[in-house]
């Protein structure tokens, strides 16, 4: 469900434009991309208002409300879960922030799509572990 909606979410927000709150969150996600920071904590705060950014910038006001609860759900996943690195979904935020940018409403969807599809797939083999 998040993967539809929120594909749809960035392709919209890049019909408006970057906004201050994305390019906040673009300066705060780079360290991680860079591998420079690995509190999980700390991770889950960014990953939280990347997410809600792009519903906002989509000017979508009931999606925020709605990624709340399922990221309820998502952390009761994670808080078991071992981290050691975020720098692989920090640079997917940041390849989506970078087609709302540029305005590019199909590569802002693709970006998260795929993020989504990333997160499927590192949580299953997490799950492996």
């Amino acid at each position: 469900m998040r993967r539809a909606l929120e594909s749809a979410a960035a392709a919209r927000a890049a019909g408006f434009g970057m906004t201050g709150e994305l390019a906040a969150c673009e300066t705060e996600t780079r360290p991680f991309a860079e591998g420079k920071s690995t509190a999980f904590d700390t991770f889950w705060e960014v990953d939280d208002r990347f997410h809600e950014a792009v519903s906002r910038a989509a000017r979508l006001d009931l999606l925020p409300g709605i990624l709340a609860e399922q990221r309820v759900i998502a952390r009761r996943c994670t808080i078991t879960r071992s981290h050691d690195r975020f720098a692989e979904q920090a640079q997917e935020h940041l390849a989506v922030i970078s087609a709302i940018r540029r305005g590019d409403a199909d590569a802002a969807s693709a970006a998260m799509a795929a993020h989504f599809d990333n997160v499927r797939a590192r949580f299953l083999g997490w799950l492996g572990r």
